[in-house]
């Protein structure tokens, strides 16, 4: 399967073959995938996660800006590795394909040198419109919370709308003939279950020249990994992938005014959601949270009201509660030790300062880590004020 994925990324999809007639046929596709009726997540199988980058042809990455090395790997596990490393941002990649060799790199490409021509190499750029839906001739008349002039490029203004750290950014604008970049902190769209890509709405007016993009409601959510409210199942259903929960609970079509929701992945490759009004984030509802392996749970990272006007019920599966989880997971919480026996000899004071250095270090890399995650200081407030 891995040559299959080099195969089709470096051809561009197509593949010729030799049928009954005299001349062979050429066939191009436009995704491969690895998750059908499989136990994995669709959004990290390999037609998703490739859509995030922007490939570049026999070409090669400067070896002065290569951060890390990976060797032996398919293409997809090198977007993979981008996507999900933790000591850098990763913003390129460069694989070659005879070889299987990734090579990560922290440079963007308007700050990164020309590289040279190699065939059999190709580069792969983050793309930052990935993450929003596109909405042509559409402005929203109520005023910006920051905008940025001599911008005609909406990949750019993708890229300052992801990381810009004074807010949290959920939707931009960009207008050719002014070459602004408008950002919003949040989602100006109301839509219904059939028609995602709609029309906008009264918040909107209409400027041949300008482009409304609105981010998927799956970064709207801090991800909490291995927890999950004990009970308040309020709704469930079963979906493609976590970002189709994250807008059911953002628009409020299953549930009206949900504030967080569970997910686990399901045999067939399928994401179980299962949808709550409780906010675990709110110390005034007192919601109890349990440790259990194969759950995530995702709560609001925007601290404004919930609002989705146009919800309704949707055809989901109701009930009190989902099933119990497994005991025989194990258990991430840890216990404390509260003997108050004096340490009296030195291989105990020693074992002591040890703990307490290793203890200081796996925080020092966890708080690393966290902060690469949710680099926004409206999500690191909100993970570091959070009361369980």
């Amino acid at each position: 399967m891995t040559l299959l994925y080099d195969f089709f990324f470096f051809n561009g999809g197509a593949a010729t073959v030799q049928t009954y007639l005299i001349w062979p046929k050429t066939y191009v596709a436009t995704d491969i995938r690895d998750d059908i009726l499989r136990p994995t997540d669709p959004e990290s199988a390999s037609g998703s996660v490739m859509r995030k980058f922007q490939a570049t042809p026999n070409a090669k990455m400067m070896d002065s800006i290569v951060n890390v090395n990976h060797n032996g790997v398919s293409v997809t596990d090198c977007a993979l590795l981008c996507l999900q490393e933790n000591t850098f941002k990763c913003e390129t990649f460069d694989y070659q394909f005879s070889l299987g060799t990734c090579r990560l790199s922290s440079v963007y490409p308007n700050k990164m040198s020309t590289g040279e021509q190699k065939v059999g190499i190709n580069v792969y750029t983050r793309l930052y419109s990935s993450e929003y839906t596109k909405y042509e001739a559409v402005l929203v008349s109520a005023g910006a919370d920051r905008t940025m002039s001599n911008t005609s490029s909406a990949e750019a203004c993708a890229k300052q709308c992801s990381e810009t750290t004074e807010f949290r950014c959920e939707a931009f604008e960009i207008c050719s003939s002014a070459k602004t970049c408008s950002l919003h902190k949040t989602h100006i769209f109301s839509r219904t279950i059939n028609n995602i890509t709609g029309p906008a709405n009264s918040n909107t007016i209409k400027k041949p020249d300008c482009t409304h993009y609105s981010r998927d409601h799956l970064y709207d959510y801090i991800r909490r990994d291995h927890q999950r409210i004990t009970g308040h199942d309020e709704a469930q259903v079963e979906v493609a992938d976590v970002s189709r929960c994250a807008y059911l609970c953002a628009s409020g079509q299953v549930l009206p005014r949900c504030s967080s929701f569970e997910t686990t992945q399901l045999q067939q490759g399928n994401t179980k959601c299962v949808f709550s009004k409780a906010d675990p984030t709110n110390t005034s509802m007192k919601v109890a949270i349990e440790d259990t392996l194969p759950w995530a749970l995702y709560t609001r990272a925007n601290p404004l009201p919930i609002v989705n006007p146009t919800a309704h019920q949707g055809a989901g599966t109701h009930g009190p509660s989902t099933p119990k989880p497994d005991k025989n997971y194990c258990s991430e919480k840890s216990t404390g030790n509260n003997s108050e026996t004096n340490i009296r000899i030195g291989i105990a004071f020693g074992t002591l300062i040890l703990g307490a250095l290793l203890g200081a270090a796996i925080m020092f890399a966890g708080a690393r880590i966290m902060s690469r995650r949710y680099h926004n200081t409206e999500d690191l407030h909100g993970l570091s004020t959070w009361k369980r």
